[in-house]
């Protein structure tokens, strides 16, 4: 199932797996929820229905951040081939949110579902160890009804290269694993993106960074630079004192 981001796509072998749960961790700002309107943009002109199902923004500010980047979601919703439901209540219970979300899943007839913000579940329970159950639960109905899912999960840290997931043990039922970052490099900031997980799959382990523009999400063909994969802080090259070529620059050399 892909993303239809041709970089992306290719570190993931042709997409994620039929059918499966993937988790989007990065901290606000990311792309996470433009990462989730590619996904069920690119479902849509296949003919898969999809579901945004989020917490904080509505119907018309997604739709008008589509068009913002390139996306052509609202004749998608026009249509019904995607659906979005805004749900702001943080008083919500749980079983309330996941019959919200099944009911459509089947009324709907969806293959491509979206769930912009875990942290939505969170507010409406006090137990993490209840949350961590429910997801595992409606993962495994999901499944069931054939949606191939995606979640976007905020992380509180910006800049921080190491990943604390605010969901105890909640990533069990995640067949696959997505990061998005920041890197602050001399007043400037860049996005990384990197696959932690992708189960009983094939994929790329570099790390690339990523860029929004009028086209939506692009991804570099290479991350140049050893030092920002290992350590997630950039710094100029030892001997010539330049920063480092960003996989955007080296692609546009080896198109001149």
């Amino acid at each position: 199932v892909p993303f239809g981001i041709s970089r992306l796509d290719e570190m993931t072998e042709g997409g994620v797996a039929r059918d499966s749960t993937t988790l989007l961790l990065g901290a606000p700002g990311t792309g996470k929820t433009l990462l989730g309107l590619h996904f069920l943009v690119e479902g849509a002109s296949r003919g898969e229905k999809g579901l945004l199902f989020g917490f904080h923004e509505t119907p018309g500010q997604l739709v008008a951040k589509a068009a913002r980047l390139g996306l052509s979601a609202e004749s998608y919703v026009k249509s019904g081939q995607i659906t979005i439901i805004h749900s702001p209540k943080p008083q919500d219970i749980l079983d309330v949110l996941a019959e919200q979300i099944l009911d459509a899943v089947q009324h709907q007839q969806t293959r491509r579902l979206f769930i912009d913000g875990l942290d939505g579940f969170q507010r409406a329970i006090a137990s993490h160890e209840r949350l961590s159950f429910f997801l595992n639960a409606l993962a495994a109905e999901l499944q069931m009804q054939q949606v191939t899912t995606i979640c976007a999960v905020e992380l509180t840290d910006l800049f921080d290269p190491t990943i604390k997931i605010p969901i105890p043990g909640g990533t069990g039922f995640a067949d696959n694993l997505f990061f998005l970052r920041y890197i602050e490099l001399r007043s400037q900031l860049y996005r990384l993106i990197s696959i932690i997980k992708m189960r009983d799959s094939d994929y790329d382990t570099s790390i690339r960074e990523f860029r929004i523009s009028e086209q939506g999400i692009e991804v570099a063909s290479t991350f140049q630079s050893a030092e920002v994969i290992l350590t997630g802080t950039a710094h100029p090259d030892k001997t010539t004192g330049s920063l480092p070529k960003t996989g955007f620059l080296l692609d546009q050399e080896q198109q001149l």
